[in-house]
């Protein structure tokens, strides 16, 4: 389960969305950006030098660049967000970033030569976002996983912004676990708490 979780943002590798010229971009990016994780996560393993600490720096190098952090901080703050300082929005985006790394990276020492395959794809009528669901093939078992995007207008391709296993939203859960904190205790004690789950 926790490679399950780690993998999914690097479903955009294998997204072959079709239609438009865009989606063809994505493509033949994904394609390429695909083969070299599944490459390196196959050295690594070879090697026996999967460690958090070398996946770690295959998430900052790869992962990151798929994924939008500003709208998925954002999102999680929901209406905590207008009660922020512009110093305290960034700073969230930074360390809800951090937080991201840290777990991705813990999970993808089980990587363990899964395969993913593209299910379907749902494009938004805009064509500005899209629901990607992936089949998670192992040796003894097969998940089902559902990514959503969103084309960024701004840096000009599509970035991740939330991921479901079994029904059980990624964006939506990190929502529930800061909404309690962020009304009793503030945006600070928050922050707090985000940085001392990273540093264990």
């Amino acid at each position: 389960m926790k490679f399950i979780k780690s993998v999914i943002c690097f479903i955009s590798l294998t997204a072959l969305l079709t239609g438009t010229a865009m989606a063809e971009t994505v493509d033949k990016v994904a394609g390429q950006l695909f083969k070299k994780v599944e490459i390196e996560l196959t050295s690594l393993k070879q090697q026996n030098n999967l460690t958090v600490q070398t996946a770690q720096l295959l998430v900052e190098k790869e992962l990151l660049v798929n994924i939008d952090e500003k709208f998925f901080a954002y999102k999680v703050l929901g209406k905590h967000l207008v009660k922020l300082t512009p110093e305290q929005k960034a700073e969230f985006v930074t360390v809800l970033k951090d937080t991201l790394v840290a777990n991705y990276a813990s999970s993808l020492v089980n990587y363990n030569n899964e395969k993913i395959v593209l299910a379907s794809s749902i494009m938004t009528n805009s064509n500005k976002g899209a629901s990607i669901t992936m089949k998670l093939v192992g040796e003894n078992k097969t998940t089902q996983l559902t990514t959503k995007w969103r084309f960024s207008d701004v840096e000009d391709k599509w970035l991740m912004y939330d991921f479901v296993i079994e029904g059980i939203s990624l964006l939506q859960s990190k929502q529930k676990e800061l909404a309690k904190v962020l009304a009793t205790s503030g945006p600070e004690a928050t922050l707090e708490l985000l940085k001392s789950k990273i540093k264990k």
